[in-house]
């Protein structure tokens, strides 16, 4: 059975803890569980699978300067089964959309620079951090979420699992790869990229900005393929999806950070930057 959920909930303004005397300051989350039913997949040993994100601020309580808030967007995502023999038989693959980007404001404008970068697809190499069409999100040729080279044949590695489960996560929890959960549930995160801005010495603001859209789906491990090239759309059929977004772009005329709620044009108009490696260089 197909899960797809999208919806938004509200909630009062929450204080979380965070260092150097700073607030991490929820402004909205959004929370789905779901016990999937049993289908001609043969997936009828999954109980749980659940995503929950949080909307949230950086900085003092009280918000008065801008250039001392950062914004971003988490996701808390995880699954259960019956038994500890079907645990490793389900992987998470997330799909991501749009880029994160710089802007700067000028007596004539503003610039808009593609310099943020990442590992998409190829450990080995970094590329411009904007994704016009929607791809696989994953650093290495493995489409399973949070895989890494340095343990390729173990997907669940760096799955994670802790004993407060009710509770979203503030820290990283225990690897599935170094010991094993009390019961059969295991979940990932992922934090992208925060939104800023600051002001420079020549009195011109420079903004990282984010319009990002995921979709973290769930799947029967054995048909994921180990590789995919960057235009692979995977064929299976998923036990649920979960559509969530990190949105935070600099208003630099009304100096503030708008939330659009689509991708911002800045991350398709523009063609792929060249493919550098961990040193700067350009590699062909």
């Amino acid at each position: 059975m197909f899960l797809w959920r999208k919806s938004f909930i509200l909630c009062v303004l929450c204080t979380l803890s965070a260092h150097g005397g700073d607030s991490v300051i929820l402004i909205d989350e959004e929370k789905y569980v779901a016990t999937p039913a049993c289908t001609t997949l043969g997936t009828c040993d999954v109980r749980e699978i659940g995503f929950w994100t949080h909307r949230y601020r950086v900085g003092p309580k009280d918000e008065t300067d801008l250039y001392d808030q950062s914004y971003g967007t988490s996701l808390y995502a995880w699954y259960e089964t019956g038994s500890f023999d079907t645990l490793k038989d389900y992987v998470f693959v997330q799909y991501i959309h749009g880029c994160v980007f710089r802007s700067r404001s000028t007596s004539g404008g503003m610039e808009l620079h593609h310099g943020m970068v990442r590992n998409h697809l190829d450990p080995t190499r970094t590329k411009a951090f904007i994704h016009p069409e929607w791809t696989v999100d994953s650093d290495d040729k493995d489409p399973v979420y949070n895989t890494h080279i340095s343990h390729p044949d173990e997907r669940h590695f760096f799955m994670q699992w802790n004993d407060n489960e009710g509770e979203f996560p503030k820290r990283r929890g225990n690897l599935y790869g170094k010991a094993l959960p009390p019961k059969p549930r295991l979940y990932t995160t992922d934090l992208p990229t925060q939104a800023m801005a600051s002001i420079y010495h020549d009195g011109s603001i420079w903004a990282i900005n984010v319009s990002l859209e995921f979709r973290m789906c769930l799947y029967r491990e054995k048909d994921i393929p180990k590789e995919v090239a960057i235009d692979t759309h995977i064929m299976a059929e998923p036990l649920a999806c979960f559509d969530w977004r990190s949105s935070a772009v600099y208003n630099h005329e009304m100096k503030r950070f708008d939330t659009p709620t689509t991708i911002v044009p800045q991350c398709t108009q523009m063609a792929a930057l060249p493919r550098r490696n961990a040193k700067g260089e350009t590699l062909p």
